[in-house]
């Protein structure tokens, strides 16, 4: 009896290590996420960086290498307004990241992770979200890639389908 017993506690000791390194894992990654989302941001809030942005955004205009859609607000509302719009998708991307991995790694439930993944759907529909992760798809994590296109294919199905 006492083996078991020494042997039940060395297995529930072992449990409540790996989730509190599992818990302190996501913590780092929402950590760097909320970093990330900054760094990005920054470049909408600093002039210099956003005339990068802008001046990038021009080259690749002229070298053909926007979609139309960005190209029909280029024409639309100036390319600063693209800038800023691509920084915020690149922010929404990395918030997606983090979640996905949260929800991945058990710390979401299902009915919370559902609400989010509809809003990214929407937001892979309506704003430059789907532009951002299709101009570098290989920055993100697999998983993250796996989502995106699965996502991406259901809004081609349903549009299909309409």
């Amino acid at each position: 009896v006492g083996i078991f017993a020494l042997v039940g506690s060395l297995f529930f000791v072992g449990l409540q290590m790996k989730q509190a390194q599992e818990i302190a894992i996501a913590e780092q990654y929402q950590v760097r996420a909320i970093y990330g989302a900054e760094h990005v941001g920054s470049f909408a809030e600093n002039e210099h960086l956003l005339e990068i942005s802008v001046d990038e955004l021009n080259d690749a205009y002229e070298a053909g290498e926007l979609s139309d859609s960005l190209i029909k607000d280029y024409e639309s509302f100036g390319m600063e307004y693209v800038a800023v719009n691509i920084v915020e998708a690149s922010k929404g991307l990395v918030t997606l990241d983090n979640y996905y991995f949260q929800y991945q790694q058990g710390f979401m439930e299902e009915e919370a992770w559902a609400a989010f993944r509809y809003r990214f759907k929407a937001s892979f529909r309506e704003s430059y979200m789907k532009d951002v992760y299709l101009s570098d798809p290989l920055v993100w994590r697999k998983s993250l890639q796996d989502l995106c296109n699965e996502i991406l294919a259901e809004i081609v199905a349903e549009t299909e389908s309409s």
